[in-house]
């Protein structure tokens, strides 16, 4: 009986604990790719801006123009913003990660013009079933008066 009740009071330790390792690696990945985010949209840089998208996006969509646009959106250059806030989820398959994905929110983006934005966007980190989707598919910047741009779109 103390045999059963240890493996029930391990089994749920040891899979919080794999779950919280994952949650702390989508954590670094989202604010790495946040911060990498600001950059681009600071410095205008287009191709690496790019590069953050998945293959499937980057086939079917004019990046450059819709991320010109998105610039272009974008009034006035990046002072501030709020604590990246850094969703995601993650399957699991006969103990496999199957799917791994962000949904990170950067929100309060206050610029020297007076203007504040949102930017909300989807990036899968593993997607076995369609590895062309590893990457960002989308993301849409809000302004304050509710007027959006979308790069990309939702696949999945």
């Amino acid at each position: 009986m103390k045999k059963i009740l240890l493996i029930m009071l391990i089994f749920p330790i040891c899979y919080l604990v794999g779950c919280s390792k994952n949650s702390t690696n989508q954590e670094k990945i989202g604010t790495d790719m946040c911060n990498e985010i600001m950059r681009c949209i600071h410095e205008e840089d287009i191709e690496s801006f790019k590069s953050m998208f998945c293959d499937q996006i980057s086939d079917a969509h004019d990046l450059d123009s819709e991320i010109k646009l998105a610039f272009d959106f974008f009034d006035g250059k990046i002072l501030s913003h709020d604590k990246f806030l850094i969703g995601g989820g993650d399957s699991m398959r006969d103990g496999e990660l199957t799917d791994s994905h962000i949904v990170p929110i950067i929100d309060n983006i206050k610029t020297d013009t007076g203007k504040t934005y949102k930017i909300t966007y989807l990036s899968y980190i593993v997607l076995n079933q369609n590895e062309r989707l590893i990457g960002m598919q989308y993301m849409i910047i809000r302004d304050e008066n509710d007027e959006t741009i979308m790069i990309g779109e939702y696949i999945y």
